[in-house]
């Protein structure tokens, strides 16, 4: 009769189980739960991203009560972070109540990566059993998916002289270690272009030949961060805005002309702060917002902004097609190697060869040369 009320006993205690954790062989039951894991890694190991900092915490019950938990932060010896980039923790915080503990896991991960993350539920002795259960682990990887800052400041420098027209843009770096570059954009006319990118640690400039004349024209520079994974591969901050007026042509500012006709020097500087909110999936031109139907697999201010591992031009090489009638530029191209690249030279290329042809040309007069001499001898 003993052994039936103990039985009963035993699964009235499963039932209590909480659905979404299912009790392991040795009684526990739990897990992590905020942020909520979204999906599994290869080993089965659930995974949660982060769109910003935040505590970690899970829950986990056994029946004879849960005396400690601990947490350990996993290092992967195949994939060491760079420098910069190691995490660091504080020591686990826990609140009891019955038989369940909430645990909290305060750890700080200075890089856009997966870092594996591994907590240890130790229950107390007794129950049917009498004995101690072996510790329960909780593994976790944690997909650090956070936005870069915002640009601090964009200060734009509008130049006039004679026609031509100029905006130098300029700001200062980030301080992210995985920071990939900067997206520029101008809107002007109620359109907004790509002009380029600029990677981390390349000089912090950028100057725009062709703004567009007689308008404002805002200039959006949104720094991009390096993603996680396959899954958020980069990570766009809310951008930092300026604008500036760009005067007209002389014939249509007289404001811009001195007495005699000619046209004034002018230099007019700007300095733009931050905007606020959340990345725009609609920001860069490129930009697929994640997630989809239903609930998101990954925080809903991660995009993949399309910064282009190799940059696609040298800051200052860029020209540009003007519409029909002497528009604003409405195409802009860039230089890839320019008269920078030896390799890309004709000239130098052409040397080259004559060179090759020589050498070849005096490698055959002498072999038939030393060949008639043996036969001679």
């Amino acid at each position: 009769m003993r052994r039936l009320l103990a039985l009963v006993a035993l699964v009235v205690a499963l039932g209590a189980t909480t659905a979404a954790h299912a009790q392991d062989s040795n009684g526990y039951s739990g897990g992590w739960t905020d942020p909520a894991p979204t999906k599994t890694n290869d080993n089965g190991w659930p995974v949660v991203y982060l769109g910003a900092p935040q505590t970690l915490s899970g829950q986990v019950t056994h029946a004879n009560g849960i005396q400690r938990v601990t947490a350990v932060l996993v290092p992967d010896p195949d994939n060491p972070p760079a420098d910069g980039c190691d995490p660091s923790m504080s020591p686990v915080t826990a609140e009891q109540s019955g038989t369940t503990v909430t645990f909290h896991v305060d750890a700080t991960f200075p890089c856009n990566l997966v870092y594996q993350l591994k907590a240890t539920a130790y229950a107390a002795a007794g129950g049917t059993l009498r004995s101690t259960p072996p510790p329960y682990q909780m593994p976790l990887d944690v997909a650090v998916a956070i936005p870069p800052a915002p640009v601090g400041t964009v200060t734009a420098t509008a130049s006039v002289d004679g026609d031509k027209r100029s905006v130098k843009l300029e700001w200062p770096a980030n301080t992210e270690p995985d920071l990939l570059g900067y997206v520029i954009q101008r809107t002007a006319h109620d359109k907004t272009i790509d002009l380029g990118q600029v990677a981390a640690g390349d000089t912090l400039e950028y100057v725009d030949d062709l703004p567009a004349a007689g308008t404002t024209n805002r200039y959006d520079i949104t720094a991009v961060r390096k993603g996680p994974d396959s899954s958020v591969k980069q990570v766009p901050a809310t951008p930092t805005s300026v604008s500036v007026d760009v005067p007209a042509h002389a014939a249509s500012c007289a404001s811009c002309t001195t007495s005699d006709g000619s046209e004034k020097g002018l230099t007019t500087v700007v300095t733009g702060q931050p905007t606020t909110g959340k990345p725009d999936s609609q920001l860069l031109s490129s930009v697929k917002a994640r997630g989809g139907s239903g609930a998101p697999s990954t925080p809903p201010t991660t995009f993949d902004s399309g910064f282009q591992g190799t940059l696609p031009f040298k800051t200052g090489t860029q020209s540009a097609a003007a519409l029909p009638g002497g528009g604003d530029a409405a195409v802009v191209t860039y230089d890839e190697g320019g008269s920078d690249s030896f390799f890309g030279s004709k000239a130098a290329m052409t040397f080259i060869a004559g060179g090759l042809a020589v050498l070849v040309g005096a490698a055959v007069l002498f072999y038939v040369t030393r060949r008639a001499a043996v036969d001679a001898y």
